[in-house]
């Protein structure tokens, strides 16, 4: 392979005659894909004419088809802004379990890249194919199984047989203990006139001596907090 210096297409009074700074820095990403490269972007250089004519003719179509649609623009532009760097999350996937945070963040790409690559669906025949996004509605389905592709995370029972078993067995031991705690929350009212709130819990003046040791004396009565004035039950 040559290693012989190549002259760039323009010098450097071209570049300032024709403004190229400020078209430049008028470049915008709206993602950290396009900022990435953005910085890694190399000039033309002699020999690449063909591919330089290339990309202009792709940058002429899309600004006289797509770019003129400003609905469908303004569209793609707010969903690329909630595309974050999920590189490093899919990169950590296969050695370690991820957070649910990092899930929620490649949930959120890969629902939003399907929006944008509908958006240029809709634009279809005026999109060059080297612009459309992959199809990744499989990776999708797999963390969005009820198909509704909101922009939040869940860990479904779908995704594990035990998971759901688990959930199961936590929610009926959680309605138990609100009848056990429901039914002691009556005998107490019933029996001694303790008025527990919702929160089972029964908030004693410390002025009440007699009332304080009451409630000391009552097995189901544990003292968890106090303050100034009241000793909570």
């Amino acid at each position: 392979m040559s290693t012989a210096y190549k002259r760039p297409l323009s010098n450097t009074n071209t570049r300032q005659a024709v403004g190229f700074a400020y078209v430049w820095d008028e470049i915008g990403p709206h993602t950290p894909y396009g900022s990435k490269l953005k910085k890694e972007f190399r000039p033309y250089m002699p020999g690449d004419e063909g591919e330089l004519r290339s990309h202009l003719d792709d940058m002429e179509r899309l600004a006289e088809t797509v770019c003129a649609k400003e609905m469908l623009v303004n569209q793609i532009l707010s969903d690329l802004c909630e595309l974050k760097e999920i590189g490093l999350s899919v990169s950590n996937s296969a050695a370690q379990t991820l957070s649910v945070p990092e899930l929620f963040n490649i949930k959120s790409f890969l629902v939003h890249a399907r929006r944008v690559r509908k958006s240029l669906a809709d634009a279809m025949g005026e999109v060059p194919e080297r612009y459309l996004l992959a199809n990744t509605d499989d990776l999708l389905d797999v963390m969005d199984p009820s198909g509704e592709y909101l922009d939040t995370f869940f860990v479904y029972d779908s995704f594990s047989e035990a998971l759901a078993s688990y959930r199961k067995e936590a929610r009926e031991i959680e309605q138990a203990v609100r009848r056990v705690k429901k039914g002691i929350r009556e005998r107490l009212q019933r029996e001694h006139g303790f008025f527990l709130t919702p929160k089972f819990e029964l908030s004693v003046p410390r002025a009440n001596r007699e009332l304080l040791e009451k409630a000391e004396g009552i097995a189901e009565l544990e003292r968890t907090g106090e303050d100034y004035m009241n000793i909570v039950f």
